[in-house]
């Protein structure tokens, strides 16, 4: 999988209709009380529910010249939860899961995904992309 993505001009979030009643905080309590990885379907509906603030995010909001940037704002022993910031043009390098998955929600601009599969005749190859927008969630296994 490969990440490319595009910043709009606006900050657009949050979105005026986004329910207010489950915070960032309830989403990092509900990932410490796990006691098992939750299963993909979970995470997508909590990165789906969740409000997420310009003010959450300031501490976890920085940008590199050269690469995008991962920040982390949790860790359990069952999950993780970063932030992940790019500027225009930049990308992930392709990359695999091993054996983890995981959710994300695009806060601000727009996400290319790309995503590859390994053939054992011919090796990488392009599977199909997907652009997401604002408000998106995608999950990878």
């Amino acid at each position: 999988m490969s990440t490319n993505v595009t910043p709009s001009n606006a900050i657009v979030l949050p979105l005026e209709n986004e329910p207010r009643d489950f915070s960032l905080a309830d989403l990092m309590q509900t990932l410490r009380n796990l006691r098992e990885a939750p299963a993909l379907e979970d995470l997508s509906t909590w990165m789906n529910e969740v409000h997420v603030t310009c003010e959450d995010l300031r501490p976890y909001i920085a940008f590199k010249p050269g690469t995008y940037t991962r920040h982390l704002v949790l860790r359990t022993p069952h999950a993780e939860l970063l932030v992940l910031c790019w500027r225009p043009g930049q990308r992930t390098p392709i990359h695999d899961h091993d054996g983890s998955f995981g959710a994300v929600r695009v806060l601000q601009g727009i996400m290319w995904e790309t995503l590859f599969e390994m053939d054992t005749a011919s090796g990488l190859r392009y599977k199909s992309a997907r652009e997401w927008t604002h408000g998106h969630v995608t999950g990878a296994d």
